[in-house]
């Protein structure tokens, strides 16, 4: 089997030392979670993450199809909500893994495009978009599958079912099934005023088929799952959010 294996620099050495010698018998490609690219999952038949979340979502970015198997190293600090083991059982559920005994789960993920040309990172959890500056206000006009209207707030999530576990949930978004085919977004801190006085495209929950599209009036930023790079909008930029035909395989027991 054709394993890459993402781990976080000088950190988890004993749990990731352990792995190593599981996967003895396999071809295993170790990589940096910060060092990854594309071509690193070619002709991959599974991805192992040992790390939290941040590492989880980051090696997810990449992947069109393999595979993903997470091991939280350390429990009691990281949240590991994506992490399907952690340093107490990891060995035993790796072993089955390595069988073939699990299921796979479709997770959806967001597609991302700035003026016609796609971001070549899928989105797990949520898509920001505000100012460069979060304590400034962000202008924009949102279209929400048609439906258009300027506002002016502390930006925009547009999230997965699975993100809406994290950080949409602290926006007051609605938790979904970690499998339903489905998105939502939440207009932050929607600010009231004199030309601003009412507002009816707060938040919602979408069909996989619906659209987003965002218009900058300043410029802003655009990051994925909290954790990528931060992508530059200009004032009018054309940004526009659906669904990804390339669901994740999240490996489920």
């Amino acid at each position: 089997m054709n394993i890459l294996l993402v781990y976080i620099k000088n950190q988890n050495l004993e749990v990731l030392t352990s792995v190593k010698k599981i996967l003895k018998n396999h071809d295993v490609t170790p990589i940096e979670r910060d060092a990854l690219k594309n071509n690193h999952y070619n002709d991959k038949n599974l991805v192992v993450v040992i790390g939290g979340d941040g590492t989880f979502l980051r090696a997810s970015h990449f992947n069109k199809e393999t595979p993903m198997f997470g091991i939280n190293p350390t429990p009691s600090t990281k949240e590991g909500f994506f992490m399907q083991a952690d340093k107490n059982d990891f060995q035993n559920k790796l072993n089955e893994v390595l069988e073939g005994k699990y299921k796979l789960s479709k997770l959806q993920r967001l597609e991302i495009k700035i003026n016609g040309k796609k971001i070549p990172e899928y989105c797990l959890n949520e898509v920001y978009v505000g100012d460069v500056k979060p304590y400034n206000m962000f202008n924009y006009i949102i279209s929400v599958n048609g439906r258009e209207e300027f506002q002016r707030s502390s930006g925009i999530l547009i999230g997965t079912a699975a993100g809406s576990h994290a950080w949409l949930k602290s926006a007051t978004g609605k938790v979904m099934d970690i499998e339903e085919e489905k998105f939502q977004y939440i207009a932050r801190e929607l600010y009231e005023g004199r030309i601003t006085k009412t507002y009816k495209l707060r938040k919602g929950v979408l069909k996989e088929s619906h659209v987003i599209e965002i218009a900058p009036k300043n410029p802003g930023i655009l990051v994925i799952d909290s954790i990528s790079t931060e992508y530059k909008v200009k004032e009018n930029d054309k940004i526009r959010i659906t669904t990804s035909k390339e669901k994740l395989n999240y490996v489920s027991f």
